[in-house]
């Protein structure tokens, strides 16, 4: 019996737990809801293989951890994402292009080298920090060791993983940012795949797949079709949530015929928007739905605050979000590297009678 085989057998066995976390004790999910949790389910195992078994932090690769079929952790639909399995004993060099991204950073996440969820940021860069050339292209190094000089970065001991952030207004048009990393270590090709290798690399896949789900469904924190205080991310917490952001966040159910009004004012940002998600925190196929609306494409009332519509249909108010044809799920507002903290957001449901008196 070999270590990889009892691995592998770990892994299916708690797998086969997993429908659990969202079929007991969530009696507010919808059944369309429950399906998107098996969905759900499906693209984190397939992104665990993705991340954690076919990643190796010494010779770093960015894989997209956003597609038009997969989605997970509460992606932006205006925004690329990309992971790679980094070392704090490692030096990395990342070169590219920002293009049209109206925000770029790097996030260096740190914790156990297990799968396991990260419990601190170890370095965090955004593109205020870095010195472009003038065409937009750039080179920083991320290492233990950095000297104290434009576009080197430490990251600590603990450094397990890194995620790219990129921002775009309109993301079908605009030129996308080019981005590399490598290890400036001088290695050799890996060694031939060895039975207590692949054995850890599985169960570092059963512990992303099985400690994600503990985090979704995201359970409602206020009353339904009420949006809660923003909030942001706290940079000892756990999550690879971004310290530039500062959040908000709804839990919503419609009928065919209300409309969920949101009301608020913005800071001056790099960016803010409005989305919405599944129970999951996956945001809904913006292919085929209007399911977002950025600060670039809203229509300010004429006191600079905003309004904006929820609903299924399009009311034809302008400033629509839609459901992508759910009845439930989560509208999510968030605004990026904000000058001051923004105003709580108000929220009331109305019939699409009432908006058109």
């Amino acid at each position: 019996m070999t270590k990889t085989h009892d691995a592998f057998i770990e892994l299916v066995d708690a797998y086969r737990q997993l429908p659990e976390t969202f079929n007991e004790g969530f009696d507010w999910l919808s059944p369309q809801a429950k399906l998107q949790g098996y969905r759900h389910l499906a693209h984190l195992l397939s992104y665990g293989f993705e991340l954690y078994m076919e990643s190796d932090p010494l010779r770093p690769v960015f894989v997209p951890i956003h597609s038009p079929t997969m989605r997970i952790l509460g992606d932006n639909t205006d925004s690329i994402y990309y992971f790679t399995q980094v070392r704090g004993t490692e030096r990395y060099r990342i070169a590219g292009n920002i293009r049209d991204a109206c925000y770029l950073s790097f996030c260096v996440y740190a914790g156990e080298p297990d799968g396991s969820w990260s419990d601190h940021i170890a370095c965090h860069v955004n593109h205020t920090e870095i010195d472009f050339e003038n065409d937009g292209s750039f080179e920083i190094f991320i290492g233990p060791d950095e000297p104290d000089m434009p576009n080197h970065f430490k990251i600590g001991p603990r450094a397990v993983c890194l995620i790219t952030r990129e921002y775009y207004f309109d993301r079908s048009r605009e030129r996308h940012a080019e981005l590399h990393i490598e290890n400036t270590a001088d290695l050799p090709p890996p060694a031939p795949l060895t039975d207590a290798v692949l054995a850890e690399q599985f169960r570092t896949v059963t512990n992303f797949v099985t400690q994600t789900t503990a985090m979704a469904p995201l359970s409602p924190t206020n009353d339904i079709n009420v949006v809660g205080e923003p909030f942001g991310f706290d940079p000892d917490g756990m999550g690879w949530g971004s310290p530039d952001n500062v959040y908000a966040i709804a839990h919503f159910d419609l009928a065919d015929d209300e409309v969920l009004v949101l009301r608020g004012r913005s800071p001056k940002c790099c960016y803010w928007g409005v989305q919405t998600w599944n129970a999951y925190m996956q945001s809904y196929d913006s292919r085929y739905y209007k399911v977002c609306v950025n600060s670039a494409q809203v229509e300010l009332d004429g006191d600079g605050g905003w309004t904006i519509y929820l609903a299924k249909e399009d009311p034809g108010l302008g400033n629509w979000v839609g459901t992508a044809g759910h009845p439930d799920g989560i509208v999510f507002v968030r605004w990026l590297l904000a000058e001051r903290f923004p105003e709580p957001v108000s929220s009331e449901v109305v019939k699409v009678n009432a908006l058109m008196k």
